[in-house]
Formats: C-alpha cells, structure tokens, sequence
C-alpha cells in the first residue's frame, strides 16, 4: 500500500513539472527543418539555458513566457526574441559566415558562352598554375601537373592523341593555343615576338621532335601556362563562345584574368607533394582611411620535377607583383588607376644521365623572365553623352635565353656545310666528336594601348549602351638570336639552318577599331537582349610585297538572348533563356610566320676520303640550294563561329546545353 501510495505521488509531481514547463521548437526560416544543438538562454546572463534536441525542441518554464531569450547556432543569426507559448522559433542562415563555396566552375552571366572560376575553386584544387584550373571546365578531367613541358590550352578540341589515347603534340595543330588570347586586368598577355627555339625542333617543320626542346618550345604556340601563378587571381574567366568586339586577334576564345585589388591579411601558401615544392605569400594594404588608395604585394615560388626521382628534369618559377589601385569620387565624376609592376621568370633545365653519355653532359636550360608595366585608367562622368571613357596600356619587355649542349658523334666521318650562298662549297669534315655549344637569345619587346569610350541611351522600352574603341599594338624582338659555332653544330646529319640574329627582323604592328551596341528590350514578362558589333583589324608598317600589306579585315559578331518569362515550379522560380551568336575571329600571323629562318639544303657534289690520312687529305664539296619559305600570300586565320545554347536556372541549380560550330580553312 505505502509502495501504491509513493508511485501515485510521483506521478503528480511529475505532472506538475511538466504543466509548469512550455514545449517550443527551433527551426529552419527557409527549409522548415528543424535545428538541432540550438542553445536556448535567457538575455540576462546566469539565469537560464538550454539545448534544443534531435528534433529541434526544448522546454521553457512556464514563468519565462514574456521574458527575452536568446537562440543561437553556428551558421545563423542570432535570434533575441520574447519567449511565447509553444512558441515556433525562425532561424535564418548567416551568410556572411556560411556563404555558398563553390569548387567548379560556373557558368558565365553573360550573352557569350563562358565558365568563370573564383578563388573557391582555386583553395579547393590547390593548383601549381592556371593550366590545373582547366579540368574544371566543361569536358575537363583531372591528372597530375606535367610541369616538364609546356601547358598550352585547348579549348572546344580534344587535341591530337597517340595510338593508346595519350595526348601528343604537333606542330601542325597549334593554332587552338595561339588564337587564345590570355588578358590579365585589360591588357593582352603578347607572344607574336618570341622566337626561342631550336634547330633540332619542329618550329619550322611539319614532323614534331623528340628533343626536350621540342615539347617546351612555345614559338607560334600562344601562352605556357606553367608561367601564370594563381596566387595573386581574383577570379578567371574562360569565354569558348563569340567575345565582343572589344576583343581581337583571337580564334579560339579569351582567358580573362582578373587580379585581386583588395585589402587583405597576410596570406601565406606552402604546397608540397611528390613532383613539387610552391611557396606563396600576399598582402593588401590601405593606404588610407577611405580606402581609396590601395598597395596589394604578391610573391610565389615553385620548383617541381616530372619524375621524383630524377634530379636531372626540372622547371623553377618565380613571380612578383606590386599593385595599386587608387580611386576618386567628385560631384561632377568618378574616376580610378590601376597600375601594375608584373615580374614572371621560368627556368626549364634537362639534362642526359652522364652515365649513359660517355661521361658527358647533355644539356637543355631555357630562362624566361618578363617585365610588365600596366596602367588602366577609368573615368565615369555623371553628366555626360559619355557614360564611361577608358585607357590601358602596358609596355613589356622579356629576355630569353635558351642554352643547349649536345655531344655529337660522327659515324667516320660527318659534312659540316658553311656557306651562305648558292653554289659549291667547300664543306668541312668532322672525323671525331665533339661538344656542340647553342645559344638562342631573345629579347622580345612589346607595347600596347587601347582607348575605349562608352554611352547609354533609351528609346520606348529599349535600353542602349553603345561602345567605340581602338587598340594599337607593337611587338618587337631585340635578342642576338641563334649564336652557335658553324664548324660545330649541333647536328651533322642534315643540318640546314645558319646563325641569325633577332634585331634584323621587322617589328610586328597591329592597329584595330571596334564598335559595340548592347540592347535590352523588355517585352512584356521576358526579355530580349542583343550585342552586336564589327571590329576592323589590319597591320601596318607590312612590306608591299605581302597580300596583307594595307588590307583590312572585318570581324561581324552578333549574339542574341531571350529570357522567357519566370515559372514557379515546386514552390521556386524558374527561369530559361535562349541564346543564339554568330561571329568571325581572326589572329594575325606571328613574327616567325612572317619572316621565317631560310632553309639551306646541302648535296655533295664531289667526295674524295683518304683512308690513310682522312683529316689531312679528304676532300668535300657540296652544292647549296638556299630556299626562302617566307609566304607573301599569308592571310590571318579566320574562325567562323555560330552556335546555339539554352540555359535554365531554378532552386540553387543551374543546366547549360550549348550547341557550336567552328569552321577555319585557313589556319596557320
């Protein structure tokens, strides 16, 4: 009985507890779900708290109904409010502390196709070089950093694959690396003047070699990736569609590069793996309490290895960068200055194991180091025809040097040419081996300068932004050039080539003028949005003798877009669009397509080899045929582009299917 009567007085207890204490519930403001590990208090410290359960519940006395409380959660907003009964509490995410991270690239918001990817991305994947940030556009795949031979984009082709699918090079498909056209804050990234290569390469031949200069030489190939560190990147944008006509001398697409011009801790980035040692450090710096003037420092270090374990194949980088930014506002305008002191040097060393050489060392170094100065300058006036009037410019100056040392062994004996004219020749005869010493230096220099203007208008429905620009450019290469000995070459098999020097080649001029008008037109619930324009392109200072001497080319681009109307599906607004572009790009022949080394080709006319006294009494003539492969009927390579693409975007998910058609017969 006593035992009855104890449970009984319990459970009234119990009952008591619970009618003095209010059910509540924290949940989600914008999914609903409940939030579980919410801590519970009261406003005024000490007094009362609480954790909310699995299912996002907790219990508050009954006498704080009508007192503050105070609900926080790692990732949302800290929520102060007065208690109430079965009270229904809404968190909203904090996006300042949990923002969107995205690790692949997005599609571009523009009317061209194009991916842009962020410095998200750029933390997740860790790269060595903007060449890593490829695998995450669209068909990218990912594979380990081949840091032993130049990186060159590939946009819209697979490339040319070997018998088992491995990717090889030629030289017969580069124009896909040399139309791409690299922009860093505005201004081109040029590589017309370099002429670093080797006789034993496939500059000049259509058989691609097997040397280590053959897979790093980047003549009439555009831009090695390898040299671009991503460490001091804001952002990059990959446009593979139809670019405005601001943009010239392009086939394949623009890689837009946008630097980061903020204020920012010391960042500091160490990497290091199996093929590679990268260290990084930057810093912004305000320079004053507004905030308009501001210093932004980068330096980066790399130093890998194709295989770890062999010390004698390497690639060493080392960048710096000073940049600064300065803005102004007034009553009457706005305007800003961005100006840059770039340095980027590449070092390539490969060397032949002396175990296997005879003792002797194969060498292969190439250095490149490039000095770049930029300057950007925006001016917005308030009340003007002119809504916007900007200049870039950049001088850039690069010294390259490409060092190769060969030992060359004759069979017997070998016929070493010298003449530079037509006509027999006595040619020298090589009996025993030798260490052959080649020095290529280069010197390319190049300027470049753009003015752009820009002006808004309405008509009805209709808003216009017209702009009217021009560039000119100049590319120039002051090196000595290929300074070897003629009576030891590198090769005495077939050798054609002669010393030359850079500084008596031309210079390369390019001068263009481009018009743009972009409009939106609002038709009801959707929108149409066209950009159309022409660009005008020609090359000045070329001899009369070639067919492109004083013409002018005509690049018409066009791209169109539809927005239909918004669609609320499961509960979230749908939007699609539908976009439409036809255009022509063209790229201008390089300094070595213009003016090409000659070609001396050697046949022996006479021989006589004394057997008993070779080297005294041998005798060779050879007849030398010196052609010209200078091409006078060149023209530019034209890319005629058109594609089609839909875009759809709902609830936090996008899906972009892009149909495209390139057609170009007249590549270099």
């Amino acid at each position: 009985m006593r035992i009855y009567s104890t449970l009984l007085l319990w459970m009234m207890c119990a009952t008591l507890t619970w009618a003095q204490n209010v059910a509540s519930v924290v949940i989600d403001s914008r999914s609903g779900d409940p939030l579980a590990g919410a801590v519970v208090s009261t406003v005024a410290q000490g007094k009362w708290q609480t954790i909310t359960d699995a299912d996002g519940r907790f219990e508050l006395p009954q006498r704080m109904v009508g007192t503050k409380i105070r609900i926080t959660i790692l990732g949302y907003k800290t929520l102060t409010v007065t208690a109430k009964r079965q009270g229904i509490y809404r968190m909203s995410e904090d996006i300042s502390t949990l923002g969107e991270v995205v690790v692949t690239a997005r599609t571009g918001q523009g009317q061209t196709t194009s991916s842009v990817i962020g410095r998200d991305a750029m933390r997740h994947l860790q790269p060595n070089s903007i060449a890593d940030l490829m695998e995450l556009l669209p068909g990218g795949y990912a594979k380990d950093p081949n840091m032993g031979q130049a990186n060159l984009i590939t946009l819209r082709e697979t490339g040319t694959m070997g018998a088992y699918g491995s990717e090889t090079r030629s030289n017969n498909y580069s124009i896909t690396s040399l139309g791409t056209q690299f922009v860093i804050d505005g201004v081109p990234l040029m590589t017309d003047a370099n002429l670093q290569y080797s006789p034993l390469g496939g500059t000049q031949s259509s058989s691609s070699s097997s040397s280590a200069e053959a897979s790093r030489n980047i003549t009439n190939s555009g831009v090695d990736m390898r040299a671009i560190s991503t460490d001091d990147i804001e952002s990059v944008e990959v446009m593979r569609g139809i670019p405005s006509a601001e943009y010239g001398n392009l086939t394949s697409g623009l890689v837009s590069i946008r630097k980061i011009r903020r204020a920012m801790p010391l960042t500091v980035r160490f990497k290091a793996d199996g093929y590679s040692k990268l260290f990084s450090a930057g810093k912004g710096v305000n320079l004053n309490r507004r905030g308009t003037s501001l210093l932004n420092m980068d330096l980066g270090y790399l130093d890998s290895k194709t295989d770890p374990t062999d010390n004698l194949e390497n690639y060493k980088r080392l960048t710096a960068s000073l940049r600064y930014t300065l803005k102004a506002d007034r009553k009457a305008y706005s305007w800003s200055w961005n100006s840059a002191l770039d340095y980027q040097g590449s070092f390539d060393n490969a060397k032949a194991d002396p175990d296997l050489n005879y003792g002797h060392i194969d060498e292969y170094r190439s250095s490149y180091n490039r000095i770049a100065m930029t300057n950007n300058f925006m001016l917005k006036p308030r009340k003007s025809v002119w809504s916007e009037v900007a200049v870039n410019s950049m001088v850039s100056l690069q010294t390259d040097r490409l060092r190769q040392t060969r030992l060359v062994a004759p069979q017997r004996y070998g016929i070493v040419p010298l003449s530079w004219t037509d006509g027999e020749n006595e040619a020298q005869a090589v009996f025993a081996e030798y260490i052959a010493h080649y020095l290529c230096d280069g010197k390319p220099f190049s300027a470049y300068v753009k003015a752009k203007g820009v002006m808004g208008f309405k008509t009805g429905r209709a808003t216009h932004t017209l702009k009217l620009g021009l560039n000119w450019d100049i590319a120039k290469n002051f090196g000595r050039g290929q300074v070897y000995d003629m009576h030891r070459p590198l090769s005495v098999t077939g050798w054609s080539s002669r010393p030359r020097r850079y500084k008596d080649i031309p210079s390369l001029q390019n001068l263009s003028a481009f018009g743009e008008e972009q409009m939106r037109w609002s038709l009801g619930r959707s929108t149409i949005d066209l950009m159309a324009g022409l660009r005008l392109a020609m090359m000045p200072g070329l001899a009369s003798r070639y067919d492109m001497s004083g013409r002018i080319y005509a690049d018409p681009r066009i791209n169109m877009g539809w927005h239909l109307p918004k669609l609320t599906v499961g509960g979230e607004p749908m939007t699609i669009s539908l976009n439409a572009g036809y255009g022509i790009t063209s790229k201008m022949p390089t300094l070595n397509y213009l003016y090409p080394d000659r070609y001396y080709s050697n046949f022996i006319s006479l021989a006589y080899y004394d057997a008993s006294s070779p080297a005294q009494n041998s005798c060779f003539v050879v007849h030398t045929y010196i052609q010209d492969p200078t091409n006078y009927h060149l023209s530019p390579a034209r890319n005629h582009k058109w594609e089609v693409r839909v875009d759809l975007d709902w609830h936090d998910n996008t899906l972009s299917i892009d149909y495209f058609r390139e057609t170009m017969n007249d590549g270099f």
